[in-house]
């Protein structure tokens, strides 16, 4: 009996014990940030959180807020903290090593705030770091350097802020990196080899800026590309080569820029580009063989610009090709033989084009041909027999005859 007295007595001290070593921290003094840290531990208040349970907290949600400053101490003793969402409020600013510490986060949300600049250093030691977001602030320059240590970093965005330029070294060791979002600002030039050190990179978004031109060997070393979007800016001319090393590319938009011509060989190594959109620009001839090289292209957009007229061998090489856009140009004619070589194709769109005359066989040899757009032309009736169409292919816009 004395013995089990003793046990409980033992155990009894231990509980004591253990209950003692339990501490607390107040928190109250981190505002916000501090009231959802106790919500987040299972704190009764912020005045009594326990440094235990804030070590091993893993995902703090402070979005919309109402946050306008971050207190300089928010997130010490966090250090297992994996999510932290601080987007949709009113920040304007983020004090410098605030995130310090934060060795275990993952994913940090900054978007839909007010922010106007990121200072240096700013995430430094955030080694684990995978997804950045910035979109949607007031960020007008971005210093030097700002991403170096984040070698783990496979998602940033940067849209929709204020961005003029790109500091050259700014991407530098960002190895792991897969998606970069930088369209909706203000830029009016890439730095040449400021992509250089992104060899993972699958998906670039430069749509909605100012470019009006493509670096030469602008993105020569990012063999992963999967989408570049350069649509949306002024771009004149697409130079020779300029995609040179992208060959894994599948999504090209050039769409909404003011090109008027597409240099020879422009498209060079981009063997296995799937879709290529260059729609709404001012584009008044392409060249033959413009497009030789494009062997698994499917989806070809030239709408909406002010081709004249298709040249011979135009779409020569293109027999991966399923579906060609050439709807509100100004096309008056179709040329015998104007689409040889696509032997895949499916739909062609010739709608609102100024179209009075198809010339013999200009259909000739498009046996998966399965749908003719001429909606909006000068044209009533199309012989079947004259211009070589399939006889199951499917006249949107006029009347098919024998």
């Amino acid at each position: 009996m004395k013995n089990l007295i003793s046990v409980l007595v033992l155990v009894g001290l231990s509980i004591s014990a253990v209950a003692q070593a339990e501490s607390y921290a107040n928190i109250c003094d981190r505002g916000v940030i501090g009231n959802r840290i106790a919500m987040a531990t299972g704190a009764s208040s912020c005045q009594k959180v326990s440094k235990r349970q804030m070590a091993a907290l893993q995902e703090l949600d402070a979005h919309d807020a109402e946050l306008t400053e971050i207190p300089a101490n928010a997130f010490q003793g966090l250090s297992s903290l994996q999510v932290l969402q601080l987007q949709a409020n009113r920040l304007t600013k983020i004090p410098a090593n605030v995130f310090q510490g934060l060795s275990s986060l993952q994913a940090l949300y900054l978007h839909l705030n007010q922010l106007t600049e990121i200072p240096a250093n700013a995430f430094h030691g955030l080694n684990s770091l995978q997804i950045l977001s910035f979109w949607h602030n007031h960020i007008a320059q971005i210093p030097d350097n700002i991403f170096e240590g984040l070698g783990s970093l496979q998602t940033l965005y940067l849209s929709d802020n204020r961005l003029a330029q790109i500091p050259v070294n700014v991407f530098q060791g960002l190895r792991s990196l897969k998606e970069l979002d930088l369209k909706d600002n203000q830029l009016v030039q890439i730095p040449a080899n400021v992509f250089e050190d992104m060899s993972s990179l699958q998906s670039l978004a430069l749509n909605g800026n100012r470019l009006t031109q493509i670096p030469v060997n602008a993105f020569k070393n990012l063999s992963s590309l999967q989408l570049l979007a350069l649509n949306n800016n002024r771009l004149t001319q697409v130079p020779s080569n300029a995609f040179l090393g992208l060959g894994s590319l599948q999504e090209l938009h050039l769409e909404f820029n003011q090109l008027t011509q597409i240099q020879a060989n422009a498209f060079q190594g981009l063997g296995s580009l799937l879709t290529l959109n260059l729609e709404s620009n001012q584009l008044m001839q392409i060249q033959e063989y413009a497009f030789q090289g494009l062997n698994s292209l499917q989806l070809l957009k030239l709408d909406d610009n002010r081709l004249i007229q298709i040249p011979t061998n135009a779409f020569q090489g293109l027999g991966s090709l399923q579906f060609l856009g050439l709807a509100d140009n100004q096309l008056t004619q179709i040329p015998t033989n104007a689409f040889q070589g696509l032997g895949s194709l499916q739909q062609i769109d010739l709608d609102r084009n100024q179209l009075t005359e198809i010339q013999t066989n200009a259909f000739q040899n498009l046996g998966t041909l399965r749908e003719l757009f001429v909606n909006g032309n000068q044209i009533s009736r199309i012989s079947r027999r004259h211009t070589g169409l399939n006889p199951l292919v499917l006249i949107h816009g006029a009347i098919g005859e024998p």
